[in-house]
């Protein structure tokens, strides 16, 4: 065999093996040629395109443009250029970031138009207000613009799609045909008009719930449902005690790809059979997992559950999700965010689909 026959072979393993992998409940973002966009709740609007993958940068990390629109009035976006490589996190001093633009044949003496990030953040620099607009007007217009962050330089960055990524922020946002929209404008002028108010986040007061003790129940004795295949020999399960007598179950199963798996339960009081609890995703609650969580990581004493569902053994694309212990005796959505393409970006980098204000009881 070649090698390139070897590679095409390498290739089309890891397409097969990251679509063999579960896929993300009910997705929320959407994928507008380069730029994968989604929004929250609250109609804050992210959309995201990577560099192109250069064999001339050593350091691990594909770096990409983040743009953000918030919904208010003559609100400009917020666009950053990040490093998602784990050498980037706390290394921002001296570190320069740029858009660089070429000119079009026409314009050739006039040289390169660059475009400079200025404010840290992590792993990233941010667009003054100012400069934000030029740089958003760069990356509509076509022109052919690479990117440079620290020690990685002249990266291509294919611009293709993003007007239609932001015309569904207009639409999302509920400002097409208003002057507020970043695309679908008004054909008049508009002296006033009635700008949409956005919702307010949902509030979760999450409170602790107890460390996990050895349950009385064996994994055999509760509710079977149908993706959750047992460990052989069965494993112990958990219990986390919530208020009174009530308990949350936790019971491993086999291991889906490169997700580790367990079922949920609750037990409302002493002496009261165990139910599956389902696990709400704040959309449209049509997640296929149900009663099941990916890589599941219980934290007792912010009163929290996490589960990442991811789609390739470089966990740098799927969905996370976390969930608050509130007062009233229920588990509520606290974050959801998720990422399609497998780039290099990890959790931290994913678009928010869904936030609230968590507010700790504790």
């Amino acid at each position: 065999m070649t090698r390139s026959s070897k590679l095409c072979s390498m290739a089309l393993f890891g397409i097969g093996f990251a679509l063999s992998i579960t896929s993300p409940a009910s997705a929320q973002t959407r994928q507008f040629r380069s730029w994968v966009a989604g929004c929250d709740n609250t109609r804050v609007c992210t959309a995201i395109a990577f560099a192109e993958p250069s064999k001339a940068v050593a350091q691990p990390g594909i770096p990409f443009v983040r743009i953000r629109h918030h919904p208010l009035r003559d609100a400009t976006p917020e666009i950053w250029i990040v490093d998602p490589g784990p050498a980037a996190a706390g290394a921002r001093a001296g570190v320069r970031a740029r858009l660089v633009v070429q000119p079009e044949r026409s314009e050739v003496a006039k040289g390169s138009d660059v475009l400079t990030a200025e404010i840290d953040g992590d792993s990233a620099l941010r667009f003054r207000i100012k400069d934000a607009r030029r740089a958003l007007h760069a990356l509509r217009s076509g022109a052919a613009i690479t990117l440079d962050i620290g020690e990685k330089r002249n990266l291509r960055l294919v611009t293709q799609g993003l007007d239609a990524a932001l015309r569904y922020f207009d639409d999302r946002q509920e400002l097409s045909d208003t002057p507020g929209a970043l695309v679908k404008k008004p054909d008049s002028v508009l002296a006033d008009y009635w700008h949409p108010q956005p919702p307010d986040a949902d509030a979760v007061e999450a409170t602790a719930f107890g460390e996990p003790v050895h349950a009385d129940f064996t994994q055999r004795s509760l509710p079977a449902t149908p993706r959750c295949r047992l460990p052989q020999p069965e494993a112990p399960v958990q219990a986390f005690p919530l208020r009174g007598s009530a308990m949350l179950l936790r019971s491993p199963c086999v291991a889906d790809g490169v997700n580790e798996m367990s079922a949920w339960y609750l037990v409302p009081r002493t002496g009261a059979r165990p139910s599956l609890h389902r696990w709400h995703n704040g959309g449209d609650d049509n997640r296929p997992d149900g009663a099941i969580l990916l890589n599941a990581e219980a934290l007792p004493n912010g009163g929290l559950i996490r589960a990442m569902r991811f789609l390739a053994a470089t966990r740098d694309c799927g969905v996370s999700e976390s969930w608050g212990w509130t007062r009233e005796g229920k588990f509520a959505l606290v974050e959801r965010s998720e990422m399609p393409l497998c780039r290099t970006a990890g959790p931290a980098h994913w678009i928010v689909t869904y936030r609230a204000d968590l507010i700790s009881l504790n």
